[in-house]
C-alpha cells in the first residue's frame, strides 16, 4: 500500500463491496423494494468508486476492483431484469384493456350474422353460442359486462403505467412512454415476445435471475 490515498481507497472500496453484496445475494430478481438502492449504489460505482481508482498503482487495490466487477455486472444485469419485467408486466395490462374493448363490439357483430343467417342456420348459431357459454345469447348483458371490463382494465393500465413511471423515472424516455401508449394490441404481444427473449437471455448468462 503505497501512500494514504490509497488505504482510504481500499477502505472506501471494501465497504461498497460489503454493501453491493448485501443488496446483490438473496433477492428475487423481481423484487423492487430495493432497486432504487441498488441503482444508487450502481451510480456512486460510476460517479465515484470507479473514477477514484484510475490514478491508483496498488495491487491490492486492483485484486478487489477484479472481485467487484462480476458482482457490478450482475447487478446491472439485475437491474435491466427488474426493468423489462415491468414492461413486460405493464403490455399484459394493456393487451387485457385492448381486448375487452374489441369485445365491446362483438355482440354488434354477432347480431349482425344472426340478422343475416338463414333460419335454419340461426338456429345452429344460437346452439352454438349457448353451448359455449353456457347459458343463452343475450346481446345487451354481453355488451354491458364488456363495457365494464374494459373500463375496469383501462383503469388498471392507468394506474399501472403511473406507477412505473415513478419507479423507473429515469429510465422512461418520451420514446418509451410514447410506445407504451401508442402500442395496439398486436404490436405489444410482438414487444412481450422481444422482451421475454431478452429475459430469458439475461438468465442464461446470470443464473441468479432464474432462482
Amino acid at each position: 500500500m503505497s501512500d494514504s490515498r490509497d488505504i482510504a481507497i481500499l477502505e472506501s472500496l471494501q465497504r461498497f463491496a460489503e454493501r453491493l453484496h448485501w443488496f446483490s445475494i438473496g433477492r428475487s430478481p423481481e423484487d423492487g423494494l430495493e432497486t432504487d438502492k441498488v441503482r444508487m449504489l450502481l451510480e456512486e460505482w460510476d460517479t465515484h468508486v470507479a473514477p477514484a481508482l484510475a490514478g491508483t498503482q496498488d495491487r491490492q487495490i486492483f485484486a478487489q476492483f477484479e472481485q467487484l466487477l462480476p458482482v457490478i455486472v450482475a447487478t446491472r444485469a439485475r437491474v435491466r431484469f427488474m426493468f423489462i419485467v415491468g414492461i413486460h408486466k405493464l403490455l399484459e395490462a394493456r393487451v387485457q384493456w385492448l381486448m375487452w374493448e374489441k369485445a365491446v363490439t362483438a355482440p354488434a357483430m354477432v347480431n349482425q350474422r344472426l340478422a343475416e343467417a338463414t333460419p335454419e342456420d340461426r338456429v345452429i348459431m344460437l346452439a352454438a353460442i349457448r353451448k359455449m357459454m353456457g347459458r343463452e345469447y343475450d346481446a345487451a348483458a354481453l355488451y354491458q359486462h364488456a363495457m365494464e371490463m374494459a373500463d375496469q382494465r383501462e383503469a388498471a393500465w392507468h394506474k399501472s403505467f403511473e406507477l412505473f413511471r415513478k419507479k423507473w423515472d429515469e429510465e422512461c424516455t418520451p420514446e418509451l412512454e410514447s410506445r407504451l401508449t401508442n402500442s395496439d394490441a398486436t404490436s405489444s404481444a410482438l414487444w412481450m415476445s422481444e422482451l421475454l427473449s431478452e429475459m430469458m437471455s439475461l438468465q442464461a448468462n446470470h443464473p441468479s435471475l432464474g432462482a
